[in-house]
């Protein structure tokens, strides 16, 4: 039995070790634990040591790295806290060139390093405590999926279009000839408006679809992605309207991505994304029946990290890219030259609502607003 300052009291399977005789612990949750493996075995390769202790020696160096990597909310700098360690922040390339809807797009880095790109799903929810990164993921996002040349997005949001206002910046300037966030609703009323658009929408698609089983978006038939803030929505009491458009949207080329602070369930999610919870019960919510995926959450610290659940029990950790506010307005000004927009059998179905969505009250109040903060005089250079 030896004696570790640490652990105290340690005993081994294979042989007893005296009393007095000091023993040292290497955990690999440890920074430097791989550092010291790989210096100690050349140290002892150099004393004469066999080859098959080195191997030994290598192969435990290379089981940390692996640990390591799966497990990067774990990890500390010897002597503090588990989950102290900060690991450095993965920005989104700056990558702008035209894409396609249906082509996966990096969101985020694995714990082995890996780009972790993601095929936008019919519906994607991305949850988490607040500062947990959940607008920054939802900007990424946007980021990419305005690349696409065949996608349109419609945005839900409450806050008074603060957030989204960098990405509406150049139309609202005069230098794009359409907004990144094509549809914006930041009022109970708009957002019934663009719900009941979407809706109906949807069936015009399913009419003159023909014998699809289902439509591939295309630039002549654009995806529509629906970015909704489920706090707002559950606010204004138009969850069951977002609701039936999770539903009849799957087959129609439109999506749904929701964020909000709690896994609601209420709506099914062919993808969730979890990130940092307040607790383990928080993680639960998030992942229900997943038990993997809840104890890899619950153990995540930084903001930023998450967990993606594919499937009911398919789940991964990720760190995800991180965009700030002048790569938003960059990517805003170069992908507002690609935006779509709807074709018109879809504009005609969605009425109204859509044709008037800059130019009734709501939206003229937005972009009224958005020109005095930019101290732009004068009408919009658009209209």
């Amino acid at each position: 039995m030896g004696f570790d300052a640490d652990y105290g009291k340690v005993t081994t399977e294979y042989g007893e070790i005296p009393p007095d005789e000091p023993v040292l612990i290497l955990r690999a949750r440890d920074t430097q634990t791989p550092a010291l493996l790989g210096h100690y075995r050349d140290l002892c390769e150099a004393a004469g040591s066999p080859p098959s202790y080195l191997r030994v020696l290598r192969e435990n160096r290379d089981q940390v790295i692996r640990w390591q990597a799966c497990h990067p909310g774990e990890l500390r700098v010897p002597g503090t806290e588990p989950g102290s360690l900060v690991p450095p922040e993965v920005s989104l390339p700056e990558d702008c060139s035209p894409a396609r809807f249906v082509s996966p797009f990096q969101v985020g880095v694995t714990g082995t390093g890996r780009k972790f790109e993601l095929t936008f799903p019919g519906s994607l929810l991305v949850t988490g405590s607040r500062g947990s990164g959940r607008t920054n993921l939802e900007n990424v996002i946007i980021a990419q999926l305005a690349r696409c040349t065949d996608t349109v997005i419609f945005r839900i949001c409450f806050t008074g279009g603060r957030s989204t206002r960098p990405w509406m910046m150049p139309w609202i300037e005069g230098r794009t000839p359409r907004p990144v966030i094509d549809w914006l609703a930041t009022t109970r009323e708009e957002a019934g408006l663009m719900l009941d658009a979407l809706i109906a929408g949807c069936a015009a698609r399913a009419r003159y679809g023909g014998d699809q089983e289902k439509i591939t978006p295309s630039a002549g038939t654009p995806a529509v992605i629906l970015v909704a803030d489920s706090m707002s929505v559950a606010r204004s009491g138009l969850i069951p309207k977002l609701a039936e458009f999770a539903e009849v949207s799957r087959s129609e080329g439109m999506s749904l991505l929701r964020t909000e602070l709690s896994g609601d369930t209420s709506i099914p999610a062919e993808v969730r994304i979890g990130l940092r919870a307040a607790s383990l019960a928080g993680a639960g919510l998030i992942f229900p029946g997943d038990r993997k995926a809840v104890r890899a959450l619950a153990r995540l610290r930084n903001p930023g990290d998450g967990v993606v659940q594919a499937g009911r029990h398919r789940s991964l950790t990720v760190r995800f890219c991180r965009i700030g506010p002048d790569q938003v307005r960059e990517t805003a000004l170069v992908t507002g030259q690609l935006r779509s927009a709807p074709e018109d059998r879809l504009a005609a179905a969605m009425g109204e609502a859509y044709e008037q969505r800059w130019t009734r009250p709501h939206g003229l109040d937005l972009v009224r607003e958005w020109r005095e903060t930019a101290d732009l005089p004068g009408p919009p250079a658009w209209r």
